[in-house]
């Protein structure tokens, strides 16, 4: 079984660097843990460079980002 974490972001500036670390960490130690996914709705902070700089930083688990053009709302970001 593989784990994938997706998070729906809206300017979570102030949450986005220690939600990383904290899901890198618990990833750690569960090889089932492959992919964090980011689906971003049409942030105006600087959210999104943070994951981006994360998503080049860390090998494992795997950070996939995908950018949304506007704010879709909860219920259609999760089902990207």
């Amino acid at each position: 079984m593989n784990i994938s974490i997706v998070i729906i972001n809206r300017n979570g500036e102030i949450f986005a660097s220690k939600l990383m670390k904290t899901l890198i960490h618990s990833c750690e130690n569960i090889s089932e843990c492959k992919e964090i996914i980011i689906v971003d709705n049409a942030s105006t902070d600087n959210s999104l460079i943070i994951f981006e700089e994360y998503s080049r930083s860390i090998m494992r688990p795997q950070i996939k980002i995908i950018k949304l053009n506007r704010n879709t709302g909860f219920c259609y970001a999760v089902n990207v």
